[in-house]
């Protein structure tokens, strides 16, 4: 007799959260508001359980140093919370604009 096909599960934690402010005044920093609303509601479903925390996509509007920036934030996060973080941003420049996770 087979064993019945049981594919391997991951728990996934998507986050919501309600801010307004896509251009804040520390842009991609420390002090980012709507980056650390976000990672700390990530950090919420890592406690819960989560194998991977999936952000909005654009959820915030960045000029390309800014995003450099908050790559290293997400990353250190995503470091010290050893935990995959998918992000999505929008990254302005002077000629275009794109989405970058």
């Amino acid at each position: 007799m087979r064993e019945p096909y049981n594919p391997a599960r991951l728990r996934v934690g998507l986050v919501a959260v309600d801010r307004a402010d896509m251009q804040p005044s520390d842009a991609g920093g420390a002090d980012d508001p709507t980056l650390t609303a976000y990672l700390d509601a990530a950090a919420g479903l890592a406690a819960k359980g989560a194998q991977l925390v999936v952000l909005p996509e654009k959820i915030e509007a960045l000029a390309d140093t800014a995003a450099a920036c908050a790559r290293t934030r997400f990353s250190d996060w995503a470091r010290d919370h050893r935990e995959p973080l998918l992000v999505g941003v929008w990254v302005v420049m002077a000629d275009y604009s794109e989405n970058r996770a």
